[in-house]
């Protein structure tokens, strides 16, 4: 027998897809684009080294965060959902041949991708500021954080049947391991500073980058902490492999009964007997909690270390609590408007890949009530945590004004910022919203649950970043007080302009196109 036969087999299907190729093409586009903007900003010669390495590193440590999730997270649970995996185990293979195989043929794309920014990030060296052993161990946590990405999401999709859960979890546990584990390392530092509770930072793949950089690394004990950092990435690394190695034999041959009872014995929000009553798809929209009960328990995790950060902020001199209470915010917003295109795209996408949609369209039920149906399953799930998200940022408001002596910020930054938090709730609202309708387009017209996503991303999120970031670069001089309200109120602009563009033409399509492309199965 071939020495891993699956691995040949997927590597051989991936080196024929387009998309391996052109996954590659845009990574490398991206990386010259960035390059050209940082480039043409107003930064001093001796510095330009390490701020094209700064940007770049940043932009290339998300894709390794990230890629390998979207990559690898619905690999094992798409086929457990179809009924294929179990036909390979009536061979002689093993749980560590299929999920080398899918780990072969899912990294193919994202590690040719990552290898052809690395020529790009090697141009700092010519520029001067960043050193070779630099340069090399950022290469090595670029590497090993997407491996580990890659099996995190292994892991994830060995233990469940349903590809837009382990979508959900997957990115919840890399929240976890990369982001709350560093904010609870924060919160003992602040409160009990125990150095023996460093250990809490290791597994982060965000300690590693930062700890790999000569600034921290030639500190007294930076060397140390970077090496702990990927030897703990490592390990979780393996265990990951391991733990899906072991699940695949094992959780193809039983139901998810026990997810199905806890599913059902939820308590129906409010007004939805009646709205089951009016339209019979909600009872199927009101059993799928999973993404938006990932996004509830992350704040329900969360949301007590915020509130710890919250209180100490007239206690603490720099105000370091409060920037990290407003950052951390930031990522909460980002982290749940992920697991609202996540729950978006799913619904409809998991019900046209096995049949139930087009069998649901022979029915009289028209298709406004399924539109319905899904907008008010969205609008129940997420409004806990739309509630949790606006009262975050109503009290740094409140903090901004009620502690304005001991912050220290000048008013026309106290004002500024106040812009940035009060329209972060308006565009956050519109974005949930413009999420519901991208999410059922792209979910009907995608086979698979991540492309679905990062379409709808890249819509929906990438237009307004895309254009703020070249602002930014592309400023010689700085901005003004007067001229960064404009430029922020601008950027939030586009961003409403875009989503209510991507609004009208979503629900254009929906109403005129549904028909057509839910019984197209191709």
């Amino acid at each position: 027998m071939t020495f891993l036969p699956i691995a040949a087999r997927e590597l051989t299907v991936a080196a024929r897809r387009r998309g391996t190729y052109r996954l590659r093409a845009w990574s490398v586009l991206i990386a010259l684009v960035s390059l050209c903007v940082v480039c043409q900003s107003n930064v001093p010669r001796g510095q330009l080294g390490q701020m094209v390495l700064s940007v770049l590193g940043f932009v290339t440590m998300g894709f390794c965060l990230w890629a390998g999730l979207l990559l690898t997270s619905e690999s094992i649970a798409a086929e457990r959902q179809e009924g294929t995996i179990g036909l390979l185990f009536l061979t002689d293979l093993r749980g560590y041949d299929i999920v080398l195989g899918k780990l072969a043929a899912h990294s193919i794309s994202a590690f040719f991708g990552l290898l052809a920014i690395f020529p790009v990030l090697a141009l700092p060296l010519l520029m001067g500021g960043v050193t070779g052993l630099e340069f090399t161990r950022l290469l090595l946590v670029f590497g090993t954080t997407l491996f580990f990405s890659l099996s995190l999401g292994l892991a994830v999709s060995a233990k469940t049947d349903d590809p837009r859960r382990a979508l959900g979890q997957a990115f919840m546990w890399m929240a976890a391991v990369a982001g709350l584990l560093p904010v609870l390392w924060w919160v003992q530092n602040l409160t009990l500073n125990l150095t023996w509770l460093d250990f809490l930072l290791w597994p982060s793949p965000a300690f590693a980058y930062h700890s790999c950089l000569d600034a921290w690394y030639h500190s007294r004990s930076g060397a140390a902490s970077f090496w702990h950092s990927m030897a703990t990435i490592w390990l979780l690394t393996a265990l990951c492999l391991a733990w899906a190695s072991c699940m695949t034999p094992r959780a193809w041959q039983t139901g998810d009964s026990k997810y199905c009872k806890t599913q059902a014995r939820r308590r129906k929000p409010r007004g939805w007997v009646r709205a089951e009553a009016n339209n019979p798809y909600c009872r199927v929209t009101i059993r799928d909690w999973a993404p938006s009960s990932l996004a509830n328990l992350l704040l329900v995790v969360a949301v007590p270390l915020w509130l710890v950060s919250f209180f100490f902020i007239p206690r603490t001199w720099p105000p370091v609590t409060f920037i990290i209470c407003l950052y951390s915010s930031f990522g909460f917003h980002l982290l749940v408007k992920l697991f609202m295109m996540v729950e978006g795209v799913s619904r409809l996408n998991h019900d046209r890949n096995r049949g139930a949609l087009e069998l649901l369209l022979v029915t009289p039920l028209p298709v406004a009530s399924i539109l319905a149906a899904q907008r008010q399953s969205m609008r129940a799930h997420f409004r806990s945590a739309l509630w949790m998200l606006c009262l975050m940022n109503l009290a740094m408001i409140s903090a901004l004004f009620g502690f304005d002596s001991l912050l220290s910020i000048l008013s026309d930054d106290k004002w500024t910022l106040t812009e940035i938090l009060a329209g972060g709730l308006v565009v956050l609202l519109v974005d949930f919203e413009a999420f519901i309708w991208i999410g059922m387009w792209r979910g009907l017209t995608k086979r698979r649950v991540y492309k679905a996503v990062i379409f709808t991303a890249l819509q929906l999120l990438a237009p307004s970043w895309l254009l703020i970031f070249l602002i930014i670069c592309a400023a010689k001089t700085g901005f003004s007080s007067d001229t960064l309200p404009i430029i922020i109120a601008g950027w939030f602009l586009a961003g409403l302009v875009v989503d209510a563009l991507s609004i009208f033409l979503a629900r254009w399509h929906l109403t005129e196109r549904f028909r057509d492309v839910a019984a197209n199965n191709s």
